[in-house]
This record gives C-alpha cells, sequence and structure tokens, in this order.
C-alpha cells in the first residue's frame, strides 16, 4: 500500500490504542467519523489509480498519433515529389508535341506549295508538247512549202546552211525544253513524297507523344488523390492528438484535485484523533451519513426556526452548533468534492467553501444540505467583489446561527421565504459568477463566519 494509506491505518491504528486507554473517552462518533473519511480516502486512491492509467493509456495514444503523423507526412512529402516528376515529364512532353505539331504544319505548306509546282510544271510541259505538235504539223503536212523546200529554197549556199541550222535548232530545243520539264517534276515529285514521309512520322512521334502524356496524366491524378487523402488522415490525427491532449489536461487536472482531497481527507482523520485526545468533547453532536449512492435521491430531517440572514460575524462556539445534520448538496454516486475549504493558490486565495460536482454535471439538480427557510435567490448582489463571485445563489437559514449558501446556479427553483425539506431540489449546477467548470459552491457559516463544511457532513 502507499505511503499515505499507511499513515492513514497508523492513524487508525492510533485511534484504537486511544479509545483502550481512555475506556471513558466518548469516541463513538469520532469512530463513525473515521470509519467515513477513511472509506472516502480508499476511494480516492481507487480513482488516482484509475485517473493514472488514463493518463498512461491517453500517452500511449498520444505517441501513436504523433508516429503516425510522422509517416503521413514523410508519405506525402514523398507523393509530392512524385507528382513533381510525372509534371515535369508532362510539360517536357507538351512543349515536344508543340514542336512537333508547328514541323507538321511547315511540311504541310511546303508540301502544298511543291503540289502547286509541279501542277504548273505538267501545264507548261503540255503547253510545249502542243506547240511542238502544232509546230510539227504545220511544217510538215498543212503548210504549202516543207522543211526540204525551205532548205533548197536557198538562194546561197550560205541561206541553205542558215535553213538547216535552223530547223535542227527548233528541233534540239524542243526536246530540251521536254527534258527540263521532266526532270523537274521528277524533282518536285521526290521532294513531295519525301515530305509526305516525314510528314506520317511527325504524326507517328506526335501520337504517340500523346497517348503518353495521357498516360502520365492518369498517373498525375492518382499521386494527387493519394496525397489528397494522406492530407485528410493528417487532419483527422490531428484532431485526435488535439482531442487527446485535452482529455490529458483535464485528467491531470482531475488526478491534482483527487490528491488534494486525499490529502485534506488524510488531514481530517489527524485532526479528528487529536481532538479525541485534547477535548472529550466532540466538535459536533451527531454525525450524518455521506452522500448515498442513488441518483439524486433525497433525505429529509427537520431543522431549527429561522433568524436573520446578517447576524454580527462571530466566530461559532460549541454552544451554538448546529441540532441537525447536513448533507451532500449533490446526491449522486459519482459527486466529487473539486475544490476544498482554505488556502489555495499558494495561499493566496482562501477559499470559504467546498466546490461539489459530478460527471456531465451542467444543469444537473442539488438539493437543501438541511431544512430551513430561503433568505436569498438571485444574483450575487456584489458582483465581481472579492469573494462576491457566486453568480446565481441561494441562502437558507437553519436557526441556531446555522446559513448554508448555494453559489454558480444555472437554474433556481425556490423563491425567498419558502420553506424546504432536506434533500428538497432546490437548484442546477451551473458556472455562473466567477467559476471554472460547472459545480455548486457550498458554505456553511455560523453565526456569519464560514466553517469547513466537512465536519458537518
Amino acid at each position: 500500500m502507499g505511503y499515505r494509506m499507511k499513515r492513514a491505518v497508523c492513524l487508525l491504528l492510533c485511534c484504537t490504542l486511544l479509545i483502550s486507554v481512555l475506556p471513558l473517552f466518548p469516541l463513538a462518533k469520532e469512530s463513525s467519523q473515521l470509519d467515513s473519511l477513511q472509506a472516502q480516502y480508499d476511494s480516492l486512491q481507487a480513482q488516482q489509480q484509475q485517473v493514472s492509467q488514463q493518463l498512461a493509456d491517453t500517452n500511449s495514444k498520444i505517441t501513436a498519433e504523433q508516429e503516425k503523423q510522422k509517416l503521413l507526412a514523410e508519405q506525402t512529402q514523398l507523393t509530392t515529389q512524385q507528382i513533381g516528376v510525372l509534371e515535369q515529364k508532362i510539360e517536357t512532353i507538351n512543349t515536344s508535341i508543340s514542336q512537333k505539331q508547328t514541323a507538321m504544319e511547315e511540311l504541310g505548306a511546303t508540301i502544298e506549295t511543291t503540289k502547286t509546282e509541279i501542277e504548273q510544271k505538267k501545264e507548261d510541259a503540255s503547253k510545249r508538247c502542243d506547240e511542238l505538235m502544232e509546230f510539227l504539223r504545220f511544217s510538215y503536212m498543212e503548210n504549202d512549202i516543207s522543211v526540204l523546200d525551205l532548205l533548197f529554197g536557198a538562194e546561197s549556199f550560205g541561206d541553205f546552211l542558215s535553213a538547216a541550222e535552223n530547223v535542227k535548232s527548233v528541233s534540239n530545243y524542243q526536246q530540251q525544253v521536254m527534258e527540263e520539264l521532266a526532270a523537274q517534276q521528277r524533282s518536285l515529285t521526290q521532294s513531295q513524297e519525301k515530305l509526305l514521309s516525314q510528314q506520317a512520322e511527325l504524326q507517328t512521334l506526335t501520337a504517340q507523344l500523346t497517348q503518353e502524356q495521357s498516360s502520365l496524366e492518369t498517373d498525375n491524378a492518382l499521386l494527387e488523390q493519394k496525397r489528397d487523402e494522406y492530407n485528410r488522415q493528417m487532419s483527422e490525427s490531428e484532431d485526435t492528438e488535439a482531442n487527446l491532449l485535452l482529455l490529458k489536461q483535464d485528467l491531470q487536472l482531475h488526478g491534482d484535485e483527487i490528491q488534494t482531497q486525499a490529502g485534506v481527507t488524510e488531514s481530517l482523520i489527524q485532526d479528528i484523533i487529536q481532538n479525541a485526545a485534547q477535548n472529550p468533547k466532540p466538535p459536533v453532536e451527531s454525525t450524518p451519513e455521506p452522500p448515498s449512492q442513488g441518483e439524486d435521491g433525497n433525505d429529509s430531517s427537520s431543522s431549527g426556526s429561522g433568524s436573520s440572514s446578517e447576524p454580527d460575524p462571530a466566530p461559532p462556539s460549541a454552544d451554538d452548533e448546529y441540532d441537525g445534520s447536513f448533507i451532500w448538496p449533490v446526491q449522486s454516486s459519482d459527486m466529487y468534492v473539486s475544490s476544498e475549504y482554505g488556502w489555495r493558490f499558494d495561499n493566496t486565495d482562501f477559499h470559504t467553501g467546498i466546490d461539489v460536482t459530478r460527471n456531465a454535471a451542467m444543469g444537473k439538480p442539488y438539493v437543501a444540505s438541511a431544512s430551513g427557510t430561503v433568505i436569498y435567490a438571485g444574483w450575487d448582489p456584489n458582483g465581481a467583489a472579492y469573494n462576491g463571485g457566486y453568480g446565481q445563489m441561494i441562502m437558507i437559514d437553519h436557526g441556531d446561527g446555522f446559513v448554508t449558501l448555494y453559489g454558480h446556479s444555472s437554474a433556481l427553483y425556490v423563491s425567498v421565504g419558502q420553506q424546504v425539506k432536506q434533500g428538497e431540489v432546490i437548484g442546477a449546477i451551473g458556472e455562473t459568477g466567477w467559476a471554472y467548470g460547472p459545480h455548486v459552491h457550498f458554505e456553511i457559516r455560523v453565526n456569519g463566519s464560514t466553517v469547513n463544511p466537512r465536519l458537518y457532513l
């Protein structure tokens, strides 16, 4: 068992020894209180162990989410790099396709020009052929003078030679023209065939590049989908981690509260034993039972007569103690104290009551700790003054100088002058006024001075 548990057991043993050596000492009430406080201490220790296990589990989950985020970040970075490579390839292919298309346009224009030149040469050859045929027909068939007549008609030998040379020249010229035209036509035809072949190759390359481009774009789209999925998982993991960190913070705060309660409980055990050894008369004549285990259970008892709500402040004496019993204002099995009575925050703030709450406390009911008369129900008249941030509050006069206060309520179900019974629902838990988290601030005042409510619960 832990150090604090050992101390509590030792204190209980001391109490037993005191009872054995002081047989006339009236320790019945102290024994009941010790049993109740020891049970509360054991429960707090169990809660602390549970909170520690929850903290360990939460830390493991946080570590797992952080490792997941690290892996997702690496995968996202790798995918982004792959996308960049593909985009560069796509850009290069697009440039090549554009160049091929420009080249095909230029070849197309050249082919069209060559075709036009071929057609023109064909027309020229046909025209030259027609002219030659016309000349021959005119010379040998239709004219009255034949080529021989032209030759023999010369008046001199010089004229004869000149005429013969002219006929030969005409014939050679026509032949030369026809050969030149045929050669040009063949050259143009070869050029056209070569251009058409180049055009076909460019078209094939362009088709291949277009297909490769389409494939790369498909791969790129898949990679972008994968990256989007990684980013979605990263966002979910970050949200999960944030929630786990909030849970961890809440668990740490709850663990601190439990530890504080355990320390207060242990201190109360020691105070009861020391008081019993020093003073045979207990500080409180009757000890009520701790909070019931039922949800919103009721317990009723009578109380004293009403008294003024503003008596002269004076510390309570034994003769002024309330004769009846008080119960916890929150009647639930999951009830716990979030802040104790006394100095807190490094002795910078004195807490004049105890803060009582439960799981999912907002709006849940709380009850009158004892029977009495409602002397105030409304917003704290002191506003934001020190110790005046109670928000919506209720004050009940129980007689014999005892007044209870219930602060930070989200709703009030009673009015001034109303008689209430112990265990009767009077308000709802809230966090109005100066409050952190939903709870009911519970005070017991005796003759105008606050006392530790645990001494009467």
